[in-house]
C-alpha cells in the first residue's frame, strides 16, 4: 500500500497552489485586522460571530492559527518531498494533519463569511473592508478546497482492489469452512 508515482508529480503544483491562497490570506487578514480599529469592535464582531473582544488581534487569534498550522503543515510536506522516498512513508501522517487544516480553513471562511455577509455601513464595516472581508472568505475556502484535493491525492493507493488486509478479516465469510 503505497502512493503512486503518478501522485508524486502531482503533489508540488497542489501544495504551490496552497502556498499561493496562504499569501493571499495572510495579506487579507493582515489588512483585515489593520483597518478593524476603525471601529467598535465588540458590537460588530458578535454580529458577524466573532468573539466579542477589545482587540483586533484577540479577535483574529482562530484565523491566525490556521494561517500558521497550515504553513507548518505545508512546509513540512515540501521538506518531505525533497527526500528520497520520505513522502510514501509520512504521507498518513500528513492525510491527518491535512485534515485538521482542511476543517481549520473551513472555520475560517465561515467566519470571514459571516463578517463579508453583514451589510456595511460607516460605523459597522466600510466598503473597503467588506471587499477585504470577501478576498479573505475567498482565499479561506480556496486553500479548503486544495487541501482536500490534496487529500485525495495523498489518499490514493497503488494497490489492486481487494488484494489488501481488508479481504483477509473476511477469509472465513469467504470460504465454506462455516460448517458445524
Amino acid at each position: 500500500m503505497t502512493l503512486p508515482a503518478k501522485n508524486i508529480a502531482t503533489i508540488a503544483p497542489m501544495v504551490g497552489l496552497i502556498l499561493i491562497g496562504w499569501i493571499i490570506e495572510v495579506f487579507g487578514l493582515y489588512f483585515l485586522q489593520k483597518s478593524c480599529h476603525k471601529h467598535a469592535t465588540p458590537a460588530w464582531a458578535a454580529a458577524a460571530g466573532f468573539p466579542a473582544v477589545g482587540t483586533c488581534w484577540k479577535m483574529y487569534r482562530f484565523e491566525w492559527a490556521t494561517i500558521l498550522f497550515e504553513l507548518v503543515c505545508v512546509l513540512g510536506l515540501m521538506f518531505t518531498l525533497t527526500k528520497a522516498n520520505a513522502i510514501r512513508r509520512y504521507r498518513l501522517s500528513f492525510l491527518g494533519l491535512l485534515t485538521i487544516g482542511a476543517i481549520l480553513h473551513i472555520f475560517s471562511a465561515n467566519s470571514t463569511l459571516n463578517l463579508q455577509d453583514t451589510v456595511p455601513t460607516k460605523t459597522f464595516l466600510s466598503h473597503t473592508e467588506h471587499t477585504r472581508a470577501r478576498i479573505t472568505s475567498g482565499s479561506f475556502a480556496f486553500g479548503a478546497a486544495f487541501t482536500i484535493a490534496l487529500m485525495f491525492v495523498l489518499g490514493e493507493d497503488d494497490a489492486p482492489l481487494g488484494s489488501g488486509s481488508e479481504i483477509d478479516n473476511q477469509q472465513a465469510l469467504l470460504n465454506d469452512n462455516l460448517n458445524v
